[in-house]
């Protein structure tokens, strides 16, 4: 049998979707500059820079990390879900924007 979750997200904070992105993610495929990253668990560090990229840069941003890291994002929910017990395999995982 196979399911479908489907989770509509209205508001998201964006230093901290990168933040949960960054263990899972290749370095190189986020597009922002070496010390921002180097720096990002600092307090303040990604909001700060954040605030001088318009909204729609930054939806276009976290969409381009989750593509180019799909494979290391479903491995890394498939640990988690062993880690608590459940046995599972993810086909597929996608984030599409919503009009």
């Amino acid at each position: 049998m196979k399911f479908r979750l489907t989770v509509d997200i209205d508001e998201i904070n964006y230093a901290q979707a990168i933040r949960a992105l960054l263990p899972y993610a290749d370095k190189s495929d986020i597009s922002l500059p070496p010390a921002v990253l180097n720096a990002a668990e600092s307090p303040g560090v990604l909001e700060n820079f954040l605030r001088f990229i318009p909204q729609e840069e930054q939806d276009k941003f976290v969409l381009s990390v989750f593509e180019k890291n799909k494979d290391r994002l479903i491995s890394g929910a498939v640990k988690f879900a062993d880690k608590n017990g459940v046995d599972i395999a993810i086909s597929e995982l996608s984030l599409k924007e919503r009009q």
